[in-house]
């Protein structure tokens, strides 16, 4: 499989530039999905929507994203990231710069939904070169930092959009930049990233002197490989209580925080936009701090699930403050969210341990790319859901009290305080679900958790594990004391046909065996030749 060179010098020389060049894809491709944020009320008069309308577009822009997971982690089984992720990151340049072209609803959704889409595989290309440039110790650390990185910059990109609006009252032109860089990091990428020189034991490099059966005992080894792997992430349970943990919990930063918080601060408490988008930027700058410290934590403590536990915690406590707050853009209470917004979002560091986490639960199945994808499609649907929720309720909220609209903006629908407050109802609930989730996690000490004490129960309940003919206290002791009697190593009499389907023996060392009509039990010596053992249960 084509991937990184891995060699000392080739390592040396290309982890810090393709480490950079990656964090750049992964921060475009969030953007894309938490840009809306700060320009909410422009794009609905904009585009001539409502709130629903805006709701709609973010949320297919998640949807679109996390269906590719699966997917993707299907195909990085088998595919080297040196194509997936340029063409990837290209495209999504393409499709950003589409969106800025936006003149309606329609259109706007259809080419934000395609960038969601084309974004799909950086995430899973990311963690898979993370991989290969940096020990297992160093993992963590690594996550950390590019989540961290990833998060300061939507911190910083919130207040340059807020700003460009505000002095040239446009928005598309962060769109265009964006799709300019992404253009420049898929054309470094395919440089920094070559092939492995070494062929693939499979199959040799000259494929012209392969023979097709070759080809397609090659191919079908692949197929099993990849099924396998996938039967095994769906059916490990921890994969599907970390998914619904992804879930619950960041509900309330791809459902409220990128999308809704901002207006929520201009219309609660009076900020401006550059102020709101300050305040909402601290929230992810915090995560990103605090994702570089549980990184390095885990990495000394060697612990994953204290840090989710921390996570759902923090995050109830600061909706719930924020929410009982009162709406009034006094000083004190000014300062009282300025101080609050950060440490809601020292939560966010959990989300690169619970990355962590996830490889460390599928490292033994070889399963870890199928397994990403099935967490991060969760992860991202809370985002569809929530955000598709919210602005559903504020349009329900806003008709049934026949609210009205602004007409300096093209008849924008105008929404309170109270539509706000009972959109935001279940946030609550979906977070303490997250806390009873994390209680129950399983802790892997820093290590790949191994499921081999669980096969081996598995085989003994299938009737897969031999079943002793006695009980014997001592195998070597057994086989000591037949020696001694019968001068062989076998405690088994001759099976007479060693073809037939059950095999009895008669076992020197136990003084009492009783004879049954329904089951006949057999043993189970080292000894024993394979041939006259037989499975019944």
């Amino acid at each position: 499989m084509a991937e990184i060179a891995m060699t000392t010098k080739a390592s040396n020389l290309h982890r810090y530039p393709v480490f950079l060049v990656t964090w750049i894809c992964f921060f475009c491709s969030i953007f894309m999905r938490n840009c809306m944020s700060p320009i909410v009320d422009v794009l609905q008069c904009d585009l001539g929507t409502t709130a629903a309308g805006v709701a709609t577009m973010a949320s297919f822009t998640h949807l679109m994203y996390c269906s590719m997971q699966i997917p993707m982690g299907v195909l990085m089984q088998i595919c080297p990231v040196k194509y997936v992720l340029p063409i990837s990151i290209c495209l999504l340049g393409t499709c950003s710069l589409l969106f800025s072209f936006a003149t309606n609803v329609r259109y706007a959704t259809i080419t934000s939904s395609l960038a969601g889409l084309l974004s799909g595989p950086v995430w899973l290309c990311d963690v898979r070169i993370i991989e290969q440039l940096f020990s297992l110790k160093q993992v963590p650390f690594a996550l950390g930092l590019q989540i961290s990185m990833s998060y300061g910059g939507i911190f910083l990109m919130n207040f340059v959009q807020a700003q460009i609006y505000e002095q040239l009252h446009e928005w598309r032109v962060v769109f265009v930049g964006q799709a300019i860089i992404c253009w420049i990091a898929g054309i470094a990428l395919f440089f920094l990233l070559r092939a492995d020189e070494q062929p693939t034991p499979e199959i040799v490099a000259n494929t012209s002197n392969t023979s097709e059966s070759e080809l397609s005992d090659f191919f079908y080894k692949k197929f099993s490989e990849l099924w396998t792997a996938s039967r095994h992430a769906l059916a490990l349970k921890w994969n599907w209580v970390l998914s619904l943990w992804g879930f619950c919990g960041l509900c309330l930063v791809n459902g409220f925080i990128n999308l809704w918080f901002i207006p929520y601060l201009m219309l609660k408490f009076g900020y401006s936009r550059s102020a709101a988008s300050l305040i909402s930027g601290s929230f992810n700058m915090t995560m990103a701090c605090s994702s570089l410290l549980c990184g390095r934590l885990a990495m000394a403590w060697s612990k994953r699930k204290i840090f989710l536990i921390l996570a759902s915690v923090l995050w109830l406590c600061f909706l719930l403050i924020v929410y009982v707050l009162p709406a009034t853009g006094s000083l004190p209470v000014m300062m009282a969210v300025i101080a609050l917004v950060p440490v809601g979002g020292l939560g966010g560091g959990a989300i690169g341990t619970m990355w962590t986490l996830q490889r460390e639960y599928n490292a033994y199945y070889h399963c870890k790319d199928m397994a990403a994808g099935l967490v991060n499609t969760m992860i991202n649907v809370s985002g569809f859901f929530t955000q598709m929720f919210v602005g559903e309720m504020l349009d329900i909220r806003w008709e049934r009290r026949g609210g009205e609209v602004d007409p300096l903006h093209d008849g924008m629908r105008v929404y309170t305080v109270n539509d706000y407050n009972h959109a935001l109802l279940l946030l609550p609930v979906v977070l303490v679900i997250a806390l009873l989730l994390s209680l129950t996690l399983k802790e892997t000490n820093g290590k790949n958790l191994d499921y081999s004490s669980d096969r081996e129960k598995t085989k003994a309940t299938n009737g897969t594990e031999t079943t002793k003919c006695c009980d014997v206290e001592d195998p070597k002791s057994t086989r000591e004391k037949t020696e001694a009697t019968n001068g062989t190593e076998s405690i088994c009499d001759d099976v007479e046909d060693p073809k037939s389907s059950r095999s009895t023996c008669t076992p020197k060392s136990c003084d009492d065996v009783e004879e049954t009509n329904s089951t006949e039990r057999i043993c189970s010596d080292d000894e024993t030749p394979k041939s006259s053992i037989s499975t019944e249960l």
